[in-house]
């Protein structure tokens, strides 16, 4: 009698997968030799100085700039491709105040990539907007404007934008950059239930105790990568101080490290 065949569980594609990712601009890297997999459901914190490279890398992730060498796969496709199940959250205080634009509004601008610009929102995407705004905790301002949120709202409004989108990656810029501990709490809550649904999430972060909180993986950055991994095994002392050579950081408790090492004059200071 023949024995069963037993079926093995399919494992689902890698949400993200750099390979050899190098970029270049008018010959001088940027960033080179980024080699990672991130699966659905994974939290990647970018940890590096500024000009280190990690803008560059989210950029080239939504294939706005091209690859000098190596590949980047996106959801199982190219980026380009994929770009409309990416969700990028920039840092809010990068966007114009004044724009006469309602919380609702901002939030519902997550739904036209799928229904189309120009055209009228579903009643369903009405309901996606309202539960994502929900799901931030800010219900209670969607008819305000925008602007006059305080920063931390305004990043819990791009969130919920994102969200919106039900994007299946998620690239956010400094997400806890400036907030309030009532914001971090709540993006880090949110940020849990998304890791849970499946979603992917990559986030640049000068903070070692959000890293902490929010991934569990991450990349050290600073030009190249020096390395990738679980986080309790990457983020150790000999790594940041190969990664931030000679600048300062920040550690958990506001605690500075002194990263000793050799400065490269090369190092431009200030991402691409």
């Amino acid at each position: 009698m023949p024995l069963p065949v037993m079926s093995s569980p399919v494992m689902p594609s890698p949400a993200l997968v750099f390979d050899d990712v190098t970029v270049a601009f008018d010959s001088s890297i940027a960033v080179e030799g980024v080699s990672a997999v991130v699966q659905p459901g994974d939290s990647v914190a970018l940890i590096g100085p500024n000009g280190a490279g990690k803008s560059t890398l989210l950029r080239a992730t939504l294939g706005l700039v091209p690859l000098a060498r190596g590949s980047i796969t996106v959801l199982g496709t190219d980026p380009v491709t994929a770009r409309r199940h990416v969700a990028y959250v920039p840092q809010a205080d990068q966007l114009d105040r004044e724009f006469p634009v309602t919380v609702i509004d901002v939030v519902r601008m997550g739904r036209y990539r799928s229904v189309g610009w120009g055209r009228r929102l579903r009643r369903s995407d009405k309901i996606l907007a309202a539960d994502a705004l929900e799901r931030v905790g800010l219900s209670d301002r969607a008819h305000d404007r925008f602007g006059t949120l305080s920063g931390g709202q305004r990043q819990r409004v791009l969130l919920a934008r994102a969200i919106c989108q039900q994007a299946r990656l998620l690239l956010l810029d400094e997400p806890f950059n400036g907030v309030d501990s009532t914001t971090q709490e709540a993006l880090l809550a949110v940020l849990s239930e998304l890791r849970n649904d499946g979603v992917a999430i990559v986030m640049p972060t000068h903070d070692l105790a959000v890293a902490h909180l929010a991934c569990g993986d991450a990349c050290l950055l600073n030009r190249r990568q020096v390395a990738f991994g679980p986080i309790e095994d990457v983020l150790d002392l000999d790594a940041l101080r190969d990664t931030y050579s000679g600048q300062q950081l920040v550690g958990p408790g506001d605690q500075v490290i002194i990263a000793a090492g050799h400065h490269d004059s090369n190092v431009h200071h200030h991402d691409h």
